[in-house]
């Protein structure tokens, strides 16, 4: 009976020290030098400090992955961070690349706080933590960063030619907005302090116009300023990530640039006479499908089946904010 009870006891003991751990890995704590080397590593990157040059007390920190590079360099001995360099070595011409400077952005500023001397590393890790995930994810030849920025491009063509309609046909004011809230949403990097390609796709207040929106938020300050900056509207977004999935569950993710056609707008042939409820759309756009992508086979392999394998990854969105749908909507999403 008493061992049983110190056993018990030993088991409790073991339990409260598993959550006491659990709960301190959850706090990252503040942003210094040492802190920031940590968050890195412990999401799965690789870290080097740059030698120290006689007479120079600035010191940089490199971040690497597979397919991302990150330096955060910190003035002179303190743990201020100063200028943040991205980028994604041989990816310079892609979504990615061309982006480097707005993601460099979003994590100097969650490294830095103008208005307060302390700052917590929690949204630096989790900005630090989606590139990591991506380049983890990466195997086999098959590159994530290249799959989003597949799906980015034909986004933004979409974006460009709706746009392009709607000014040649005039009469509206902000044609951008409407497009967001009625087509086919505003394709975004590393918007909204979030890292990643995004899709806006609501807006609220979006039947007025900019200039009155302005307008409005400055009658809603009781105590405007010069200072304050202008109030934006809140905007409903998804964001567009991969995850590990079975390529047997779920399609494969793929790395490609023929998401669309060219041109990747095209006018509906016009509706027969007798059809009943024709649809009141002019134009669709001309999604087609994508050869799949291949892992590159092992030479080590003797397995033949190795050579005609799809990655384990697949696409997945992300809303900002949450979308409250019926279980029976859900249902249908997940199936389709």
């Amino acid at each position: 009976m008493k061992q049983q009870q110190r056993r018990d006891q030993e088991e409790e003991r073991r339990l409260r020290l598993e959550n006491i751990v659990a709960l301190l890995g959850h706090r990252w704590g503040h942003v210094s030098r040492e802190g920031v080397e940590r968050c890195a590593r412990r999401v799965g990157l690789e870290c080097l400090w740059e030698d120290q040059i006689p007479g120079v007390e600035d010191r940089t920190l490199s971040i690497a992955g597979n397919s991302v590079l990150l330096d955060v360099l910190f003035l002179k001995s303190t743990d201020e961070a100063g200028t943040v360099s991205l980028s994604f070595p041989g990816r310079e011409e892609g979504v990615w690349g061309k982006s480097a400077e707005l993601g460099a952005d979003v994590l100097r500023k969650n490294l830095k706080d103008e208005e307060s001397e302390y700052r917590i590393l929690d949204p630096f890790v989790e900005s630090l933590g989606t590139l990591a995930r991506l380049d983890r994810l990466g195997t086999g030849g098959v590159n994530c960063f290249d799959a989003i920025g597949g799906v980015g491009n034909a986004l933004r063509r979409i974006w460009e030619s709706e746009t392009k309609q709607r000014r040649e046909a005039g009469g509206e004011d902000d044609i951008e907005t409407t497009v967001m809230c009625k087509q086919s949403g505003k394709p975004t990097m590393h918007a909204k302090g979030k890292i990643g390609l995004a899709v806006q796709y609501w807006m609220e207040r979006q039947h007025l116009s900019p200039r009155k929106r302005k307008r409005d938020d400055m009658e809603i300050d009781d105590s405007p300023s010069p200072d304050t900056p202008n109030k934006e509207p809140k905007i409903w977004s998804l964001a567009i990530e991969c995850e590990p999935s079975s390529a047997e569950t779920y399609p494969s993710i793929r790395v490609s640039e023929d998401w669309i056609s060219d041109p990747p707008i095209a006018e509906n042939p016009p509706a027969p006479e007798d059809q009943i409820a024709p649809s009141s759309t002019t134009h669709s756009i001309q999604w087609q499908d994508p050869p799949l992508t291949f892992l590159t086979p092992d030479p080590a392999s003797s397995n033949l089946l190795d050579t005609a394998k799809t990655p384990d990854i697949r696409f997945a969105v992300q809303f900002n904010p949450p979308v409250l749908v019926p279980l029976q909507t859900a249902l249908q999403i997940y199936t389709s």
